[in-house]
């Protein structure tokens, strides 16, 4: 489904959440989608992981039940999506924050060059 949208550039599909833990030196994703079930027990370290280590990641998770819901919201994620939310509408949102997370990059650079001192 996200290789469908050309701004999406799948860098890894990991089951297992403990090579997703390791992997936080290697790569700095503008934005991680995380299944509750699969991360299971280990969901709330691999949320607090990508605020900690990836600020600026988008994190996006799908969860079963309104406890989980909650959470994942309270240890950082950015969305908190049912898991039979419309693949559709899940998309249109990836590409949404994408866009603002290069708007924002793009206004933090502007702000960088206007900041600097003239030589």
């Amino acid at each position: 489904m996200l290789r469908t949208v050309s701004q999406i550039k799948i860098i890894a599909e990991i089951k297992d959440p403990s090579v997703f833990l390791k992997m936080g030196a290697e790569i700095h994703p503008d934005l991680v989608l995380l299944d509750a079930s699969t991360f299971g027990e280990e969901l709330l370290t691999a949320i607090n992981k990508i605020k900690e280590e990836w600020s600026q990641t988008q994190c996006i998770v799908l969860v079963e039940d309104s406890q989980c819901r909650q959470l994942a919201y309270d240890a950082g994620a950015d969305l908190v999506l049912s898991q039979d939310f419309p693949a559709a509408k899940l998309v249109a949102l990836i590409e949404d924050l994408l866009i603002q997370n290069t708007q924002d990059e793009t206004l933090a650079n502007s702000e960088g060059s206007a900041n600097a001192c003239p030589e």
